[in-house]
């Protein structure tokens, strides 16, 4: 059947949500290898607390409760 808020969606959606979804998905998936990596922007973190503690510019210790 159909689900009852797929009026709001596309026609593309209510003719053939699998194919939709998937379309959906592979444009994502294109987007995300076109996108630059974040990864080398990231630093590297602490290997202890006290590098944590020490490193008081980038880094803060919370309090746990």
């Amino acid at each position: 059947g159909v689900h009852a808020i797929a009026w709001h969606l596309e026609e593309a959606f209510r003719k053939d949500s699998a194919g939709w979804a998937l379309e959906k998905c592979i444009n994502w998936d294109k987007e995300e290898k076109a996108m630059p990596s974040f990864q080398t922007e990231i630093i590297d973190c602490p290997c202890t607390l006290a590098q944590a503690r020490a490193d008081t510019g980038r880094f803060h210790v919370g309090v746990q409760q």
